[in-house]
């Protein structure tokens, strides 16, 4: 496979790809790379790899200790292909120069040659993937929270049960639900193991009528008796 070759699979991958030669300088920095970090290749070619790293920090890790750290661990990578955070895939946030904050997913193997080791970087933008698990987890904890109201609710109105017909304990439920949460449309409905039948207890106030609901409750009955 010619040099046109590697480079033109480089180009074309999804992946922002960042190499280093044994001396630590920069001698691949893709397009996509160029995308993610907001950094151009020309900046980044002929640099060496500890500078490239430090560039890349938010500002205030960029201090002369965190430099020098920097420098002398890639020196000992590019010399034994060693180092602590190599071959794992690593995710962190990373401000992009306009502003932009994304979630970016890498990972930093040596790759072996006669003279040494050179150093390969891939990264991905996961930015899209971790803001869709940001909100799976917020509307869990919303839904944990309606479960808990409703626990509350239901639980508040046993405490009545027992002096109010089943009817109103329903209603009175349904209007804690309609004032609490803003349920609009729903009903509480028993359900009669021995005869198969449901029973409308209460509706809401507001949207659907009560034929609506028992029209709903006979079309239920007749998927139960066709699953039977």
């Amino acid at each position: 496979m010619n040099v046109g070759m590697y480079q033109s699979i480089i180009e074309q991958s999804h992946d922002g790809i960042a190499i280093c030669d044994e001396n630590g300088v920069m001698v691949v920095w893709n397009r996509v790379l160029e995308r993610i970090t907001g950094v151009l290749a020309d900046d980044m070619l002929g640099q060496k790899v500890w500078e490239m790293q430090f560039t890349l920090l938010p500002d205030v890790e960029q201090t002369p200790a965190r430099r020098t750290q920097l420098k002398t661990d890639l020196t000992e990578f590019l010399r034994t292909g060693k180092l602590p955070d190599a071959n794992q895939l690593i995710s962190r946030e990373y401000i992009h120069p306009n502003g932009t904050r994304l979630y970016v997913e890498g990972m930093i193997f040596p790759i072996r040659t006669e003279s040494g080791y050179m150093l390969a970087n891939f990264v991905r933008d996961i930015s899209e993937y971790q803001h869709t698990q940001m909100a799976l987890r917020k509307n869990e904890q919303v839904l944990q929270e309606y479960a808990k109201q409703l626990e509350a609710l239901f639980s508040a109105s046993l405490t009545f049960a027992h002096l109010s017909e089943p009817r109103i304990v329903a209603e009175n439920v349904l209007a804690l639900l309609e004032s609490q949460m803003g349920y609009r449309r729903g009903a509480i409905v028993l359900y009669d193991i021995e005869t198969g039948k449901f029973q409308l207890l209460a509706h809401a106030r507001m949207g659907l009528d009560e034929q609506d609901y028992l029209d709903e409750i006979v079309r239920v009955e007749r998927f139960f008796e066709m699953d039977q």
